[in-house]
């Protein structure tokens, strides 16, 4: 869901600027997400058990403490095991999610406050989701690409899409491209 987007950038933020701190979450008192009235809406409701693979992609709070405890949020997060993972659910239970409305906010702008047991508070915002403001360069799509297919599609599958792909141009037909795709991958909420 778009709205839990600027949340996770805020944490991967966090994590980059204060790595030390961050990979201690068992220090975490307290995350507060600030979300606008939109992503407020759909995916600032309160987390419980059990919850669905896409449930949990839905859930700001979810997804929060997803970043945190696993530092990324991508399809091997959502299987049946992560889906029940206790220190995840310890840091959706520490965590809030307040509309938060200004004058001329993006309808992305988010903030994360984490609050430490020694009283340390990080905290982070974001007008829109990366990839939004700023946009996402080729290379960032290349890098998202070979995550997103990463353990599921054959790498030689992956390379020869992503050949064929970044030279669209020089293409005088797509059927080999139609043919790769077409192929059967893994089911990433299986591993």
């Amino acid at each position: 869901m778009a709205g839990t987007h600027p949340s996770i950038d805020c944490i991967r933020h966090l994590q980059e600027q204060n790595p030390d701190r961050m990979k201690n979450f068992d220090g975490i008192k307290k995350i507060d997400i600030l979300l606008g009235e939109t992503a407020s809406h759909h995916g600032g409701w309160r987390a419980a058990k059990p919850l669905t693979a896409t449930g949990a992609q839905m859930s700001n709070s979810f997804t929060a403490a997803t970043q945190i405890v696993h530092g990324q949020v991508l399809m091997p997060q959502f299987t049946p095991d992560t889906l029940v993972d206790e220190d995840v659910w310890r840091l959706v239970d520490l965590t809030e999610c307040k509309l938060h409305i200004t004058d001329g906010d993006s309808i992305g702008c988010q903030e994360v406050g984490i609050r430490f047991e020694d009283g340390t508070v990080l905290h982070h915002s974001v007008p829109s989701a990366f990839g939004v403001e700023p946009p996402l360069s080729n290379d960032d799509i290349v890098a998202k690409w070979r995550q997103l297919t990463r353990d599921i599609v054959e790498n030689e599958v992956v390379e020869k899409i992503e050949e064929i792909v970044l030279s669209l141009e020089e293409q005088d037909d797509l059927v080999t491209l139609f043919e790769l795709i077409r192929q059967t991958s893994k089911n990433p909420l299986t591993r």
